[in-house]
């Protein structure tokens, strides 16, 4: 016991600075890897905030065209949706006639994006 005392005595005041030591090298780890995080989030906020849309295969989408695809599903959904109404809903304007329109709609947006993806060579 008395072995120990001493060596503590000798030696304590050099752990105790080396543990400190390795403790604030931690810190410092992990801060640095909360900002390099934060600078992450940041850039990839900006990205998703801009006027285009990165999708996963890399390609980016202009503002443009992203809006005529969600013009084009909307469509669809809503054609979807009338599709399975079709024997509940009774409107002035037949069912029949409100799809076609929205295949002609659709068939008219998705021209404008295919035209749009052509002049960006894509």
């Amino acid at each position: 016991m008395e072995k120990t005392l001493k060596w503590l005595r000798d030696y304590g005041i050099i752990l105790l600075t080396f543990v400190l030591l390795l403790s604030s090298m931690q810190t410092c780890v992990t801060r640095s890897q909360v900002d390099k995080n934060t600078k992450s989030i940041e850039v990839n906020t900006r990205k998703i905030d801009s006027s285009s849309m990165v999708l996963r295969s890399g390609y980016v989408v202009p503002k443009n065209e992203f809006y005529l695809m969600l013009q084009i599903e909307k469509l669809k959904s809503a054609k979807m949706t009338l599709y399975d109404w079709n024997a509940v809903v009774r409107t002035v304007v037949r069912p029949d006639d409100r799809m076609n329109w929205y295949d002609q709609e659709i068939n008219r947006l998705q021209s404008q994006l295919d035209s749009i993806r052509f002049r960006h060579g894509n």
